[in-house]
């Protein structure tokens, strides 16, 4: 890197990461140079994530790469977001996404791009029929009748869901 699109700061190396939380990042593909967080030598990005705000073992000193975009949406710790889509069909979850909790949640969550830049402000959890999952892996959507198909991987099952216009 030549140093003009890079924080050329000096970032003490880390060993014995914390669990890192489960993200949600509003990529743009016009913008080459965005940085999500994971320390990359060969970009000149070091600081994992948004330094000492999310690792508690950097000092107080060092500040986010300067390519550093942000999450969209943070879903905590441990929750496994996997499979997503964008729900189309009519109703009060169009245009959300729709986002398999795998592991911590073992659910649908549905988001709202409804903030500043397409970030997530609204999300929907425990909506009736998008709990009880044993791992939901992955889901799709008939774009003709709405129905969605998931993947539950704890149960071996392809789940059929009819979300109500109301949801």
């Amino acid at each position: 890197p030549d140093g003009s699109l890079y924080n050329c700061q000096s970032v003490p190396a880390l060993t014995g990461n914390q669990t890192q939380r489960d993200w949600l990042f509003r990529v743009n593909p016009t913008d080459p140079f965005g940085y999500y967080g994971h320390p990359n030598p060969l970009r000149g990005e070091y600081v994992l994530n948004r330094g000492p705000l999310d690792e508690a073992d950097y000092p107080a000193s060092i500040t986010p790469d300067a390519n550093y975009r942000g999450a969209a949406f943070d879903f905590e710790f441990n929750k496994s977001p996997n499979g997503i889509i964008e729900y189309r069909s009519p109703g009060n979850l169009q245009v959300a996404m729709l986002v398999c909790r795998y592991s911590g949640g073992s659910d649908l969550i549905a988001l709202v791009p409804d903030g500043p830049n397409g970030d997530i402000n609204t999300f929907k959890i425990g909506i009736p029929g998008f709990t009880g999952f044993d791992d939901p892996l992955d889901l799709t959507e008939d774009l003709n009748t709405g129905i969605l198909y998931v993947s539950d991987n704890g149960r071996s099952q392809i789940v059929l869901l009819k979300p109500a216009a109301n949801a």
